[in-house]
Parts: C-alpha cells; sequence; structure tokens
C-alpha cells in the first residue's frame, strides 16, 4: 500500500493509519513529497523545505487563474511523486525472487485525491481509497466545474471515498462525477460527526486550505 498525505502534511501524520494496515500484515510505504512538507532530507544530506506557502500566497495576489494553475501544478508533482515509488517497488520485484500480493493507494485529502488520480493513470495499482480529497482543481469542495481525468472518467476498479458530515458523492460535485462514471467497485463511506479541522492557522490562512486540511474526530 502506498500512502500520501495532505498538503503540508508529514508522512508521519498518518502514522496511526499506516501502522493499523502494516498490523494486518501488510507492507505500507509512507511518502513524504519534496517541498511540499515542510522538510524532507534526501540520502546525500540534501534537505528540501516546503514552497508552497510562498508560492500560494503569490498566486492568490495574481488571481483565481494562479491559483488553479498551482493546484494542478502541485497535483501532478504528487501524481509523479506515487509513479516514481510505485516505478521502485514493482522494479524490485521483477527478479522474480519475492511474490508480492496487488498494490493499492490511499491518501487523505490532497493525498487521496493523488491515490485516485494514480489509480486512474496507470494500471499497476489494483485499488485506491480517498479520505476527503475533492478531486478538481477548485478551492472549495462543493464547487463545481475543474475536473480533474479521473473524476471526469473514472475507472474500471475499487474506488472508496470516505468524508466527513457534509462530504459525500450527492454532495461534492467531483465525487460525484466519479460516481456517476465509475464501472467498478466502488464505495462511499461518511463518518458522521466528523469535519476537517481548521485548528492550526496554516489550513485557513496560508495554504490551499481545501487541499491541506485533514479530517479531524
Amino acid at each position: 500500500m502506498l500512502y500520501s498525505p495532505g498538503v503540508l502534511d508529514p508522512r508521519t501524520l498518518g502514522t496511526t493509519l499506516t501502522d493499523e494496515l502494516a498490523s494486518w500484515g501488510d507492507v505500507v510505504i509512507a511518502i513524504d513529497h519534496p517541498y511540499d512538507v515542510p522538510a524532507v532530507e534526501f540520502p546525500d544530506g540534501r534537505v528540501a523545505t516546503s514552497r508552497l506557502p510562498q508560492e500560494f500566497a503569490a498566486a492568490q495576489r495574481e488571481g483565481p487563474a494562479a491559483v488553479t494553475a498551482l493546484l494542478k501544478k502541485t497535483s501532478a508533482v504528487r501524481f509523479d511523486d506515487l509513479r516514481f515509488v510505485l516505478d521502485t517497488v514493482t522494479r524490485d520485484f521483477d527478479d522474480g525472487r519475492l511474490s508480492r500480493a496487488p498494490i493499492g493507494a490511499f491518501g487523505q485529502s490532497a493525498g487521496g485525491f493523488a491515490a485516485v488520480q494514480a489509480l486512474h493513470d496507470d494500471r499497476r495499482l489494483a485499488a485506491a481509497a480517498n479520505l476527503d480529497g475533492v478531486l478538481a482543481y477548485v478551492q472549495d469542495d462543493h464547487d463545481e466545474g475543474r475536473l480533474s481525468t479521473v473524476a471526469a472518467e473514472s475507472t474500471d476498479r475499487p474506488v472508496l471515498l470516505m468524508g466527513g458530515d457534509g462530504n459525500d458523492h450527492t454532495t461534492v460535485p467531483s465525487w460525484r462525477e466519479l460516481w456517476r462514471h465509475s464501472t467498478g467497485w466502488h464505495r462511499d463511506l461518511t463518518l458522521r460527526g466528523t469535519r476537517r479541522t481548521r485548528t492550526r492557522r496554516r489550513c485557513s490562512r496560508r495554504s490551499p486550505a481545501p487541499l491541506a486540511c485533514p479530517t479531524g474526530r
């Protein structure tokens, strides 16, 4: 299983989820997205720090078109990160000495979007779960339009959508379109009594809020 966290969130924020899956025997690989999370150290010692707060502030000054362009750019980088990890995992099994189960992906917020989009783009993934991630390049989950290709075209493989109160395939336009076009197994779960937490100042003031804030309990 590949795990992608939300915008500005380190992979360790999903430790409870990844540990739970690992306790059932799954191999879980959690991804830190360079220049997105606060800091990523590469094997050679270089440290990449987040550029998103500054880029988002600049895009806001330019206007809505610039914000949309930034959302597309940052999402594309996440898709590429997932494919890079997938390439590495599959290559390590190419010699046939080890067998593996099918590979799935899951993530929270922007990470959930990345997981489902990667499922659409790469047939090496068998299934994906999206925890409260909008599947469009919009700043509010309930905005129409600017659909991703996975929302517009869907997929023939299993997809799980999970949202807090008010977020399901009847209220989130991008989820509605995914649901309408899906030809594979798909389910939509609601965690009642939950919502995206906005207690962290950075969620509302420094970053693309709909992609940045994890679901609270």
